[in-house]
């Protein structure tokens, strides 16, 4: 298995008829996907405090549901777009 990025064109080509022009593009933070038909699974989250104050730390739950008894495989969910706690 390998890790993949997700990537965008940021100006496309002036001449699309021609399908082998270099076009202007980057690396992506990130990329949302949709999957259609019934999930295998679904996972729900809850906050232990609503609002925060700057220093005040929450606990996020998040819970698995196995929607499909076939589906055994380990799961594994990571936090992206935050910034790890200063100590």
């Amino acid at each position: 298995m390998r890790e993949a990025r997700a990537g965008s064109i940021t100006w496309p080509s002036p001449q699309p008829q021609q399908p082998n022009l270099p076009v202007i593009s980057r690396v992506d933070q990130g990329i949302a996907l949709a999957v259609r038909g019934k999930g295998l699974y679904s996972l729900s989250a809850n906050i232990d405090k609503n609002t925060l104050l700057v220093g005040e730390k929450a606990t996020l739950t998040v819970k698995l549901s196995r929607l499909s008894p076939e589906f055994k495989t380990p799961l594994t969910v990571a936090g992206t777009g935050h910034r790890p706690a200063a100590e």
